[in-house]
């Protein structure tokens, strides 16, 4: 996985080709919001490699560097409710549907990811299994 930091200050992650394949993936990113309020994570993977679990494997690296290397304390996602993968790889993620926004005229369901969260459901899973 390679980072590229950008001149307008977003990371972007990208997914590296399959080992077997010469063949891009897709992309992760995170960047801010339009009104520079919150950091949003989103992806995108060309169809061919849909339902394969790479987005999610990708998007655990891309909140672990944001939390960890980067040290930010929330993430959100921004995703169309007919979306139903997107909508899935973001609460596997730990994401959180905490609202609606509208863009270009689409109603679109809002998670958050805090890293606190995953830090307490570290925890408590540590706890379960002692």
């Amino acid at each position: 996985m390679f980072v590229e930091h950008t001149r307008t200050n977003r990371w972007r992650p990208l997914v590296h080709p399959q080992p077997s394949t010469t063949d891009f993936l897709g992309l992760v990113l995170l960047l801010y919001t339009d009104d520079h309020t919150e950091v949003e994570f989103g992806y995108r993977l060309l169809p061919k490699f849909w339902g394969r679990g790479y987005a999610t494997e990708a998007g655990r690296a891309v909140v672990n560097h944001a939390f960890g290397d980067l040290g930010l304390t929330a993430l959100c996602a921004i995703i169309h409710p007919n979306n139903t993968a997107s909508n899935a790889v973001a609460e596997k993620l730990g994401f959180l549907r905490t609202g609606c926004t509208t863009r270009l005229g689409f109603n679109l369901d809002h998670y958050t990811l805090m890293r606190d969260s995953l830090i307490n459901s570290d925890d408590q899973e540590t706890t379960a299994t002692s």
